[in-house]
């Protein structure tokens, strides 16, 4: 985890708080004074629950006159609206707390104000050139110069925040004047930052022991030897056991860098004892990682998997435990994790092996999902994938592109387990994958085959020996890359894969036990009229007649298809299935992604919640028309698990809705005497014999959940 988001905004007011008066934590709850409410409050935002810190802080902001009280309220509100990434509530709630600091001209609170708006602004840029890259991606360079500018305007307001907050504190020698230097090397080139980070060592030197002195000399200079062990001296000074797990772990962490492995273990698993003491899980799953790792490269491999187990666990906790601005970094300090305990766990051919590397490659995608809609998804009710795969003769095929090594693993309905090592490197994997979407999406020639025939030779190959006649199906659980290409176009030489068996995906195995199709008609909604920010889809209107005609139902089309109609009807006729004729784009983020109405677009999220508004919910979700940016099929895989919708079909990316109209009426035609999968697979196979047909046009068309 950062430490300084971690600690930034909780300990730049506890100076001020201790400034104020003694410590009144003991005090009777009946009558609490407000310094007492003040660092109960505190203690609140430490312990995640920012809502309950907010409650007690506007007490104290609506009862007290004292203007020095009412600042710090504020500076604890905004600290909580921080927390829950409120961004836009922080900042006008840390500018109100400014005001005052400036009627009081107290360099100390002005300070403080300007450095939570520096962290704010900061954390808005960040957030802002996530949403850009996200519509980019998406297709909408419109939207993403709009986020490009939102940016551009965080990072000038973060700059200026940072230099106001120099000034203000250029008399000042507290933690607040510390972390005003710690925060202003952060914008300032390398060869800048000696004197700054000169006055804030020299700062910290002369402050009595505190943890906020001991976090801002553990993020001063990461990996700094001096800095680390005074820290770690003076956290022994304070005696507390979260501050000492830090400072433990950073020193466990430069000895693992020097290859000092005897002594990295022991500082890490000192470190790992006083992160148990305070159940402090966001420090724990570190030192539990890296000393699994440790194990791991001295060839321990049982103590290794037992760390990387308790790492997972404490993981899980964290998830449910802390405010989600404050989680860590997923791509960075978490999926690493998984990928080194997989990496182990596959290196040996040991059957009890492959079954757990199963199991935790469902806890990553699981992980993955919650970090893409940021907050914890769901409950399922899980059926075995043993189970999936007899009662279904489906061969389930788990695609994992590693660290060191591609992997897969593959399950038949026989009960066989096997792993498989692939020649190639993951690096190479991308690099080709990447290419064979760019190919296949490009219409005009058929350059995509050559890649269509190598990546079958490498993924499937090696596999055909053991799929036998009864195998109907090839269900993938896609990782990483593979979730962005559409694998019903892998070629042997004579036929495309989806000519031999129908092609399914899943992100996990935990699949929610399926409703029984509900006996009320088909719902479809369609757009073909174009507006301001879209074309319109002439296609459209024949498509949700023809599937009118052959499935029955209520269709919704143009003006009569809005959020609120759309609510009703599923909330009138719970029905089985749900096709959405529109545009409909799943970019890097939730917020980058829509379904399009007649009159305003649907985002995830509100999607999600009118599917969630119904008793059972649509058995299948068809998104006609619909857009997958590379590397965002969380959007269109997640709305399935987080909803209850068996089952999903959408499109990589944006096909003619001609020929979409012509795939999916063959689709419901099929479905109607064969499973899902197989249902597409033979709509796909009926494109596939035209002689005009490209892969552009029918492949990308992938199917998601349950596939019968």
């Amino acid at each position: 985890m950062n430490l300084s988001v971690l600690c930034l905004l909780p300990s730049a007011l506890s100076s001020l708080l201790l400034s104020l008066s003694p410590p009144t934590l003991a005090q009777p709850a009946a009558n609490p004074s407000p310094h007492y409410q003040l660092q109960q409050a505190q203690t609140s935002l430490h312990q995640g629950d920012s809502q309950h810190a907010i409650q007690l802080a506007q007490q104290i902001l609506h009862t007290t006159p004292n203007l020095q009280l009412k600042a710090i309220s504020l500076g604890i509100i905004g600290n909580a609206y921080f927390l829950q990434g409120k961004f836009s509530q922080a900042i006008h709630t840390y500018q109100t707390s400014l005001d005052i600091a400036q009627t009081l001209n107290n360099p100390e609170l002005l300070t403080t104000a300007y450095n939570n708006l520096f962290t704010t602004w900061t954390n808005r840029y960040q957030r802002a050139l996530s949403q850009a890259q996200a519509a980019q991606d998406a297709g909408n360079p419109n939207l993403s110069q709009t986020y490009l500018q939102q940016a551009i305007e965080a990072q000038t307001q973060a700059q200026t925040a940072a230099e106001n907050a120099l000034q203000t504190s250029q008399h000042l020698t507290s933690l607040v004047a510390a972390q005003t230097r710690i925060n202003i090397l952060s914008i300032l080139p390398p060869d800048a930052q000696h004197p700054y980070r000169q006055q804030a060592e020299q700062i910290l030197t002369n402050l009595p022991p505190s943890t906020g002195k001991i976090y801002q000399l553990l993020t001063l200079e990461p990996g700094n030897p001096h800095l680390i062990q005074t820290a770690l001296t003076t956290a022994q000074h304070l005696g507390e056991p979260r501050p000492l797990s830090f400072a433990w772990g950073e020193l466990g962490k430069l000895y693992f860098q020097q290859k000092n492995y005897p002594r990295a273990l022991q500082a890490l698993q000192t470190a790992s004892h006083f992160a148990h003491l305070s159940a402090a899980d966001d420090s724990l799953y570190q030192w539990q990682s890296l000393i699994a790792r440790i194990y791991h490269q001295q060839g321990k491999r049982h103590l290794a998997k037992t760390h990387y187990r308790a790492a997972i666990a404490s993981l899980q906790t964290l998830r449910q435990d802390i405010a989600q601005p404050l989680q860590p970094d997923f791509h960075h300090s978490v999926e690493p994790i998984y990928l080194n305990f997989l990496e182990l766990l596959l290196e040996e051919d040991n059957p009890t092996d492959i079954q757990e590397a199963l199991e935790i490659t469902d806890l990553l995608q699981i992980a993955l999902l919650e970090n893409f809609f940021g907050e914890i998804c769901w409950t399922t009710q899980t059926i075995s994938p043993q189970t999936l795969s007899q009662q279904t003769q489906s061969a389930l095929i788990t695609l994992l592109p590693l660290t060191n090594h591609v992997y897969f693993i593959l399950q038949l309905p026989d009960g066989t387990l096997s792993r498989h090592r692939l020649a190639i490197t993951p690096s190479q994997l991308q690099s080709q994958l990447t290419e064979w979407r760019h190919l296949l999406e490009q219409i005009a020639h058929n350059r995509y085959l050559t890649l269509s025939q190598t990546l079958y030779t490498q993924l499937i190959a090696p596999i055909a020996p053991h799929l036998d006649q009864t195998v109907k199906t090839l269900v993938f659980n896609p990782v990483g890359q593979f979730r962005t290409v559409p694998l019903a176009a892998l070629h042997d030489g004579k036929q495309f894969l989806v000519e031999k068996y129908a092609v399914a995906h899943t992100l996990t195995w935990r699949l929610q036990s399926r409703h029984q199709p509900n006996p009320s008609p088909t719902l479809i909604f369609g757009l073909s009229q174009g507006g301001a920010d879209y074309a319109p889809l002439p296609g459209v209107h024949q498509e949700t007649h023809a599937i009118q005609t052959l499935l029955g139902g209520h269709l919704f089309l143009n003006q009569d298809f809005t959020p609120e109609t759309l609510k009703n009807a599923l909330k009138q006729y719970p029905a089985a299935i749900l096709h959405l004729a529109t545009h409909a784009k799943f970019g890097g983020t939730p917020e980058s992604s829509f379904i399009q109405t007649a009159s305003q677009p649907i985002s995830l999220s509100e999607f999600e919640t009118i599917l969630n508004s119904t008793k059972y919910p649509p058995s299948l979700l068809v998104l006609s028309a619909c857009q997958t940016a590379a590397g965002s099929e969380l959007g269109l895989a997640g709305i399935s698990l987080r909803t209850g919708v068996a089952t999903v079909l959408g499109s990589l990316w944006f096909i003619g809705d001609r020929v979409s109209a012509e795939i999916l009426n063959d689709f419901y035609h099929y479905n109607q005497h064969h499973p899902r999968a197989q249902a597409l697979a033979l709509a796909q196979i009926q494109q596939i014999r035209d002689l005009r047909s490209h892969p552009a046009t029918w492949a990308p068309l992938t199917l998601w959940g349950y596939w019968q």
